[in-house]
């Protein structure tokens, strides 16, 4: 299986873009930060009373879709910086797809953060 991935397309142009030890800090970002969503995900749909477990959960995916977000629009920008903009305007929009799905809840667990700890006017 990972000879195959080696060989694959994906990862050639992952190589064309970004080097070696670039290239398994980004991949390895995108699957611990997407199973720090999950896992997230999982603590915080726990019933019963808010606790420690939610409050973690809430902490591994605010991080996990920070993460996984940011290594969209790194390779992105790494992507605009070394192709002609024209060139690579389709990627360039599936990226940034690929980055608000992460931003978007990730707003949504700060704006949730600051409303419950917002003093009651």
């Amino acid at each position: 299986m990972i000879g195959a991935f080696q060989h694959s397309q994906t990862s050639q142009r992952l190589d064309q873009v970004l080097t070696w030890p670039w290239s398994a800090v980004w991949v390895g970002m995108i699957f611990f930060g997407s199973i720090a969503v999950v896992v997230g995900v999982s603590l915080r749909s726990r019933i019963g009373k808010v606790g420690r477990p939610q409050i973690w959960g809430q902490g591994l995916e605010l991080g996990g879709n920070l993460g996984v977000g940011s290594m969209f629009i790194v390779y992105g920008l790494i992507l605009n910086a070394q192709f002609p903009f024209w060139s690579i305007f389709p990627s360039l929009c599936w990226f940034g797809a690929l980055a608000a799905t992460f931003f978007g809840p990730w707003a949504v667990i700060v704006r949730d953060i600051i409303r419950a700890h917002r003093r009651p006017q």
